[in-house]
């Protein structure tokens, strides 16, 4: 039930009427808490009211965060009935709450009950190692509220990963429960919850936030050359005067990242200061601004960039009024002095006097059984005029009788702690309260450090309490108590009335990481402070790269190999790039990292190169400690190996021939250049071998292809094309191959038949030359089609 700077609107009066002025005049009242001052709204059904002569709106200071929110209408009729609602909003959250109006011959009747009210704001528990989250709130309700969850203003399902409780409880009290499930990285953000029934609604919200070794621990790492993803929104804390913008993401390679206000990229400077810390793939970004002025309010974006892509944040930075934003940093709860009873009248007043920031939440408590406002009990919280960040809370009981007596303790919580105050109440003769008992219940006046020592291996937590007598210190990591161990030394030092209190953790690692509470205890209270360790576990130097890359070709001059050495403790991992392509060992590439002499040579070998090789080859090397990046630029017409010598030329070239159906032709060329040269022929582009159509040779600068008998078919273009080491050339001619005249092949014919002598062999030779023209042409044919 807390009150200040930092609390959400919440009724501690529900709406009520009561009539003025002989009936003419309703009013509807309510009482609510809230910093800063709310903005309010009136509803009839579902129509905002707006201020008349008949309806009048008003919201008066009660003292402290106290508000009386009043609501007239002068002039009633019978058509003023309906629902009337009370909507109030702040920056930290919105509550609302409903009264009907009717009338009947007997009067006004109002619905009984109790709006929705939230008694403990959302908290997180951790299950199964941290694979099941749970948030867990209070409310009170009258009748049975309807419950439900957001996550960044979209509704949850109460199915798969997800399981949605509210479990009735004594008094009109509701424990509800949102469970995750297999918690990932992707479930962060801002979470509300809401519920409401006929009398009104309330709000709760809560932020989850992973630091990067829950993500790591998650295994989720994305695969190799992967963009830059968002994995928490961006947040803004105060740090003394500067403001601090910070977001996590992932991404592999590292990104580059750029920030800008209203759409102006932001320079580094000593007022803006930009970082970012990496773990492995995990991210951490900030803006750091100081000497904050108006001038700086408006909308920030993070731009993440790598070689595979990029990705934007963006938040709005707001000032109210004057102000400059409230940040995180404050203090835990904690009691300036023991709790005091006195009675005036009618009234037993227990009053403490605290110190927080922000402002707590406050609890009292009878024995067990908590004390709940109203009734007879009343409680109430104010700024304490002697300090900026100090409270009075008082517990007001009307009428005491004997059965009020018991040990009653105060609970103020807030983000940073949680302190308990407890002072016991004795009636003696049945009337006067008695003199509690003197001491101090424990307090801590400052949350806790964390700081490493000079090893850099050890991480010790401090903290500061004040207590009478001793306390019982127990520590917490989560919701696991710590034993003291080998590893784990706790310790306590006295100084009269005040304590140093010590958690020594040797040897730490990335495992230790996460929420650590300390609680001190006796007679006369409770104490706690919590603090979140995201410390690394020590790091291993980074990888060095030894000199600029090798580039050389094999022994063959077959492949060619990228070198590049490297100084590192452990063996690290190698991923080589061409352009933005990352390459694997396969037919082409081969990826080596053999280690020599104490260091390691990371090797890349390309085989059947060519001209479209050429380019820059990316090597990142990466090791827990850090990473190093080096290029190497392939040229490689100038690896290959210079030959001396003259490239092939022609002496003589390709003549055109024309000739008959039948005859033999002969191309040949003379060529010069230094050997060996190779020779190739092709007919209209398709490649000639020798054989029984085609004769090919070729012998000390004199190629010849020989066909040794034409057809019109084997007319074409015929190329030859010569060439070594050092060069090549080609020439080209055309065979014209022309048909004999029909009355030429009748002659021929008849000069056969006239022979008088053995006509029968005379037709069989006839046969046999038809039969092996048939044939050649059959082969010429085939090898034009091969």
């Amino acid at each position: 039930m807390g009150v200040g700077d930092d609390v959400a609107p919440r009724f501690t009066q529900k709406p009520a009427l009561r009539q003025e002025d002989n009936g003419q005049k309703l009013v509807f009242h309510c009482v609510l808490e809230a910093s800063p001052k709310p903005d309010i709204a009136w509803f009839m059904g579902t129509t905002p009211l707006k201020e008349t002569d008949r309806t009048r709106m008003r919201t008066e200071s009660a003292g402290g965060a106290a508000f009386n929110v009043i609501l007239e209408i002068v002039g009633v009729t019978q058509s003023d009935a309906g629902t009337y609602k009370v909507v109030a909003k702040n920056r930290l959250g919105e509550v609302s709450a409903s009264i009907n109006l009717n009338f009947s011959a007997g009067g006004q009747k109002q619905q009984e009950g109790i709006a929705p009210n939230f008694i403990q704001k959302p908290v997180t528990r951790q299950e199964n190692n941290g694979k099941k989250l749970l948030f867990e709130c209070s409310l009170t309700s009258d009748p049975a509220p309807a419950i439900t969850w957001y996550k960044d203003n979209a509704v949850i399902q109460s199915e798969g990963r997800f399981n949605i409780r509210a479990e009735p409880r004594e008094n009109k009290t509701y424990f509800l429960v949102l469970e995750i499930n297999d918690v990932a990285a992707q479930d962060a953000g801002n979470y509300k919850v809401t519920a409401k029934n006929t009398l009104g609604e309330s709000n709760a919200t809560i932020r989850l936030n992973f630091d990067s070794s829950v993500i790591l621990q998650q295994g989720t790492q994305p695969a190799q050359g992967s963009r830059p993803q968002f994995v928490q929104k961006p947040t803004i804390r105060q740090s003394g005067q500067a403001v601090i913008i910070e977001c996590q993401l992932t991404a592999d390679p590292s990104p580059s990242v750029s920030w800008f206000h209203n759409n102006l990229p932001i320079q580094q400077s000593s007022r803006l200061l930009q970082d970012m810390r990496s773990e492995e793939y995990v991210h951490q970004i900030s803006l750091q601004i100081s000497q904050v002025t108006l001038q700086d309010g408006g909308e920030y974006r993070a731009v993440a960039r790598n070689t595979l892509g990029e990705a934007t944040a963006t938040i709005t930075l707001n000032f109210e009024g004057s102000k400059k934003p409230q940040g995180q940093d404050g203090k835990a709860p904690h009691f300036t002095q023991k709790p005091t009873i006195k009675q005036q009248q009618n009234l037993l007043l227990m009053t403490c006097l605290l110190e927080a920031k922000p402002a707590p939440q406050i609890r009292w408590f009878r024995d067990t059984t908590e004390v709940g406002d109203g009734g007879r009990y009343s409680i109430t919280i104010q700024r304490d005029p002697s300090g900026a960040d100090l409270y009075t809370v008082v517990l007001q009981i009307r009428d005491p009788a004997t059965e009020d007596a018991g040990t009653y303790k105060c609970t103020a919580a807030n983000d940073l702690g949680e302190s308990n105050a407890n002072i016991t109440l004795n009636f003696q003769g049945g009337e006067k309260p008695g003199k509690p008992p003197t001491g101090i219940a424990p307090a801590f006046k400052e949350k806790p450090k964390v700081a490493q020592d000079a090893s850099g291996k050890n991480i010790v937590i401090e903290c500061q309490c004040s207590a009478n007598p001793k306390p019982t210190i127990t520590w917490y990591k989560g919701t696991s108590t710590l034993q003291a161990s080998s590893r784990i030394v706790p310790t306590l030092i006295e100084n009269g009335n005040e304590y140093t209190l010590k958690l020594e953790i040797l040897n730490f690692t990335k495992d230790d990481g996460g929420q650590y509470k300390v609680t001190a205890k006796n007679d006369f209270g409770e104490g706690n402070a919590n603090i979140t360790i995201n410390l690394e576990g020590p790091k291993e130097p980074p990888p060095v790269l030894q000199g600029k890359p090798n580039i050389r070709l094999d022994e063959a001059s077959q492949s060619i190999i990228i070198e590049q050495g490297i100084q590192s403790s452990v063996p690290p991992t190698v991923s080589w790039y061409f352009g933005n392509q990352p390459l694997k060992s396969d037919n082409k590439y081969r990826i080596d990292l053999p280690q020599e002499k104490g260091l390691y040579y990371s090797t890349l070998r390309i085989t059947s190169f060519s001209d479209k090789d050429s380019g820059t080859y990316k090597l990142v090397v990466k090791t827990a400690g850090g990473e190093a990046t080096s290029t190497a630029t392939v040229n490689v017409s100038a690896l290959k190996p210079k030959v001396k010598g003259e490239a092939p030329k022609f002496v003589q070239n390709l003549t055109p021939k024309i000739v008959n159906d039948g005859d033999k032709v002969e191309f040949v060329v003379k060529v010069s250049g230094t050997e060996p040269i190779e020779v190739n022929w092709s007919k209209d582009k398709k490649p000639i071998k020798s054989g029984d159509i085609f004769g090919v040779t070729y012998d000390k600068g004199t190629a010849k292809l020989s066909i040794s008998e034409v057809f019109p078919e084997d007319s074409g273009n015929y190329t030859v094309e010569i060439k070594n080491q050092l060069g090549s050339a080609s020439s080209t001619a055309s065979l014209q191959v022309k048909e004999l005249p029909e009355e030429k092949l009748k002659n021929d014919q008849n000069k056969i038949e006239a022979k008088p002598k053995d006509s029968n062999k005379i037709e069989i030779k006839s046969q046999q030359i038809e039969e092996s023209k048939m044939e050649i042409r059959t082969q010429s044919k085939t090898k034009q089609d091969t």
